[in-house]
């Protein structure tokens, strides 16, 4: 029986030429294929995070219906809004954990207390590798504590609806702009050495046009009176921890005075309007608009 003798140019195989080919077409998809991978890996952590909004949401509106007023965001010597929507988070344990409402004792350190795993977004790592910061922080409105601060309620000037507890709680009666265009909690981002604070000063009472102005003309970073970082802990009730402000649009910097909704989603911040539905804002959405949603008795028309 005679054997066919097969040459080595009929041999199978891939030539080079073949391979490289190949490895091009594989490289193409590559990247046709990751981005959309990515892309949906965030819209997931985002659809997760607009979850954890709807459970302030709900805890908002069962705080309402026990209390007949918003939530208030404690004071530096106070615990924060948070702590006070805990039992009705089913977290009732966790508030006892925490102890008592009214002071902080001396010494305090969030590290000490537990921190839940709904306080921060997964699309933000800065929150993530923190035990105690936060993603979310209630609306304080568009203008800033008065020069000296206010003795009364006369001189309130805070138009959001979480306010702190020294002034007058508000109750849903209050919001005149209606339950559906006024923002109650909001993302953020804390701040960090990538998320600094900008240093600004500002006169007695200025309007919101004034205050971003300032704000957006600081240069200066550094501040030795600083004192912690903004959204570093969400137990802490002071303002620049658990609150932000409408006076710039979102994903705009952060000042001392003006803290400002942020999120790491691509172009965008989600928010919780009064009436416990979940919202989304473009960074390009108009900045009247943006401030319409921040206020209580603005008299804006903000829209749907």
């Amino acid at each position: 029986m005679r054997h066919r003798v097969i040459r080595p140019s009929e041999a199978g195989g891939f030539t080079l030429i073949e391979l490289l080919i190949c490895l091009a077409v594989l490289s193409v998809l590559c990247a046709l294929i990751l981005p959309a991978i990515q892309q949906s890996r965030e819209a997931a952590r985002q659809v997760q995070c607009r979850s954890q909004l709807r459970q302030f949401a709900v805890a908002t509106q069962s705080y309402i219906s026990a209390h007949q007023v918003f939530p208030m965001m404690g004071g530096i010597a106070h615990w924060s809004v948070f702590v006070a929507l805990l039992p009705h988070m089913e977290a009732s344990a966790l508030a006892a954990e925490l102890g008592p409402f009214p002071i902080i004792k001396k010494g305090f350190t969030p590290n000490n207390y537990p921190h839940p795993v709904w306080m921060t977004c997964p699309s933000d790592s800065v929150a993530n590798a923190s035990r105690v910061a936060t993603n979310y922080s209630g609306n304080l409105g568009v203008r800033p504590e008065s020069k000296p601060p206010p003795t009364s309620f006369e001189q309130y000037v805070f138009d959001g609806v979480i306010v702190p507890t020294m002034f007058r709680s508000i109750p849903p009666d209050h919001v005149i702009d209606g339950l559906s265009h006024t923002a109650v909690f909001a993302e953020v981002l804390p701040r960090s050495a990538s998320r600094p604070d900008w240093v600004t000063e500002y006169e007695s009472n200025p309007t919101a046009s004034e205050l971003s102005a300032t704000c957006l003309a600081a240069t200066s970073t550094q501040d030795p009176q600083l004192g912690g970082g903004s959204a570093s802990a969400w137990v802490i009730g002071r303002r620049r921890e658990t609150s932000y402000q409408h006076v710039l649009a979102p994903n705009q910097r952060n000042c001392i005075f003006v803290q400002t909704s942020a999120s790491s989603h691509p172009f965008c911040v989600q928010f919780v309007a009064c009436d416990g539905s979940v919202r989304t804002a473009n960074d390009s959405i108009d900045l009247a608009v943006w401030r319409g949603w921040g206020t209580r008795n603005g008299g804006e028309i903000n829209g749907q």
